[in-house]
């Protein structure tokens, strides 16, 4: 019968794709309406794994969306074969392909149903599945067959437990690439948003104007006057390139290269747009005057001839060329995330031209508040009732939910790969053996052997980057700490509250959700292209737009969430600037530099030498 209706409702499960996520969240079914295994319930003391007797097995089928990277051989696998051996859980891996909804609901029709399941956030199957019971609750296994899981996610990880609660009782996955708050405590978290100037161009512009202070370029008035003299300077159409100090031109010059939506949110950050109201109540960020501001300004840039049209239609590969050959003076968007795979800030770390971070603050002056790189994750890992063995797979969850399962597949085996680095200030950081930062030079077979980091399906991310070993970074990430070491300073454990509420709205409020982001998609880049005159009405003819879409009923359920959010975390704020602890670190109230140093370039802290 339940595979009958999942048929059913994926004739409609297109309506509800889109940059929403599992709308029934982890509180829409309780633990009524489903029937358990009888197998002895499993001890409170020490952790689950180790009450796995040697003649317990099982031999699953793990479904994975769409990145065949994560089909691994289990059985051959150096680390795998000991997880094997703690959990009795053997493995076949199994990916979507082009089709992934396709290919998971036709393997459900077919009575072949996988025993675990990996998706993506906009999965709709996966969202009916848990609709129709065909998810166990991870909480309710936990509680029968796995005790220590629940401790872990309800002390260790109890931000992320919270934020997937808040709509009910029922926690249906465990993520992959989530961010822990107390994890990330011990950690800078970076921030993936912000904005980049050419190095070069910037050095130029300060050598030629001893009279401006960098405080003074960190504003918008100062920004706009460094890019227009920048773009003046070094952009020419016809004839031949001129060398000017150095620094050779550059035909077509772009100013500002705004990446899309991400692009106008990045500088919303800039500006300080919250989501939360002074009394502390939910409110869209679009709907705000920092975010109007942010719109207007990159409105006046782009009247100006400083940001090209082709912002807005440009795709990732078409921005990674203008990028990668330096095209541009400034870039603002998806920087540190995206930069290998799709615009390549990064690339050539050798060369002298190069991009570096620019902090630009709001008329007012105040502070950005710049999200870090916190998330509570990407894709989904979850438990069918399909499943014959559930005891023993959510015992495999808490095994590679755990810290020891999080060393084993990210870096290997204790003393065999890695030892603990009693050298830094970090208690979680590792340090790799001589003899394997030997074989990550050659990326020999030995990387395969031992099989570290190919099963990356469960990794607590804000974990793993505490504890990665330093000593076999490349150039890359050596680069990427650098670029982040100013720009975390700005960055804030926040998430944008629809993150929440995309993955715990019920039906009627995401057919909602789909209707106001429509209207918003489809009318934001016209806010920045439009005439200056005609910038304010067009904003408030879009929201009145959003409105009658329903964003006002949408942020009603979202305050309802939101309130759930706050009480369940025991305050009564969550936006930083509200919070009694903020204080400010890039600018004092009176406008002078609280960094000393200044507002561009890299921040070099106990430097690592790459070993490419």
């Amino acid at each position: 019968m339940r595979k009958r209706r999942i048929l059913s409702l994926l004739m409609t499960a297109a309506i509800f794709v889109g940059s929403v996520g599992l709308f029934v969240g982890c509180g829409g079914n309780d633990s009524e309406g489903f029937i358990y295994p009888d197998y002895a319930t499993t001890p409170e003391e020490g952790d689950s794994w180790n009450y796995v007797g040697k003649d317990d097995s099982a031999a699953i089928t793990w479904y994975v969306y769409d990145d065949p990277s994560a089909v691994i051989d289990w059985n051959n696998l150096g680390v795998t074969k000991i997880v094997k051996e703690k959990t009795g859980v053997n493995i076949r891996f199994i990916a979507g392909g082009d089709d992934p909804e396709q290919f998971l609901s036709a393997l459900i029709s077919n009575d072949n149903t996988p025993d675990v399941v990996s998706v993506k956030r906009i999965s709709s199957v996966a969202k009916l599945m848990i609709a129709e019971n065909m998810v166990y609750p991870i909480n309710e296994l936990a509680k029968r067959w796995a005790p220590s899981l629940n401790r872990r996610l309800r002390n260790n990880q109890k931000d992320i437990y919270d934020f997937y609660t808040s709509a009910g009782d029922n926690l249906f996955w465990l993520p992959y690439g989530s961010w822990s708050e107390s994890e990330a405590d011990k950690i800078s978290a970076p921030t993936d948003y912000y904005m980049v100037v050419r190095k070069d161009m910037y050095e130029w512009y300060v050598k030629n104007h001893p009279e401006i202070q960098e405080k003074d370029i960190a504003t918008k008035s100062g920004f706009k006057t460094m890019l227009k003299e920048l773009y003046e300077t070094f952009n020419y159409t016809k004839g031949s390139a001129q060398t000017i100090d150095g620094i050779t031109q550059v035909k077509n010059l772009r100013g500002l290269t705004v990446a899309g939506a991400d692009g106008i949110q990045t500088m919303a950050e800039y500006f300080a747009a919250p989501y939360e109201t002074e009394d502390g109540k939910y409110v869209d960020r679009r709907t705000t005057d920092r975010y109007y501001e942010a719109i207007e300004y990159l409105n006046d840039l782009y009247n100006d001839g400083l940001i090209p049209e082709q912002s807005f239609t440009d795709t990732k590969t078409e921005t990674a060329t203008i990028m990668s050959n330096r095209q541009s003076i400034a870039f603002i968007g998806g920087v540190t995330n995206g930069s290998f795979k799709n615009y390549r800030i990064f690339s050539g770390y050798n060369v002298n031209i190069d991009y570096t971070p620019l902090i630009i603050t709001n008329g007012a002056g105040e502070e950005p508040i710049l999200r870090s790189k916190e998330t509570y994750g990407n894709w989904f890992n979850m438990i069918t009732t399909s499943c014959s063995r559930p005891d023993l797979v959510i015992k495999l969850f808490d095994f590679l939910w755990s810290d020891e399962g999080q060393r084993l597949i990210s870096f290997g085996e204790e003393g065999k790969v890695w030892n603990y680095d009693t050298e830094g200030d970090n208690p979680l950081r590792l340090k790799y053996n001589d003899e394997w930062v030997s074989y990550r030079k050659e990326w020999g077979e030995e990387w395969t052997k031992y099989g570290i980091r190919f099963f990356w399906l469960m990794e607590r991310t804000s974990f793993y980057e505490a504890t990665n070993p330093t000593n076999t970074w490349g150039k890359n990430e050596t680069r990427k700490r650098d670029y982040n070491g100013k720009l975390d300073r700005l960055a804030y454990p926040y998430k944008d509250f629809i993150e929440l509420g995309s993955v715990a709205l019920d039906k009627d409020s995401l057919m909602l959700s789909n209707q106001v982001e429509s209207v918003w998609n489809n009318n934001v880049a016209s806010l920045i292209t439009c005439g200056k005159n005609d910038v304010k009405n067009r904003y408030d003819g879009v929201i009145a737009m959003m409105n009658t879409a329903g964003l006002d009923k949408l942020d009603a359920r979202y305050e309802e969430l939101f309130q759930k959010l706050k009480t369940k975390k025991g305050v009564t704020r969550l936006w930083p600037t509200y919070l009694e602890s903020f204080t400010r670190v890039f600018k004092d109230s009176d406008g002078n530099l609280l960094m000393t140093d200044g507002v561009h370039g890299d921040v070099f802290v106990n430097p690592i030498i790459p070993i490419d």
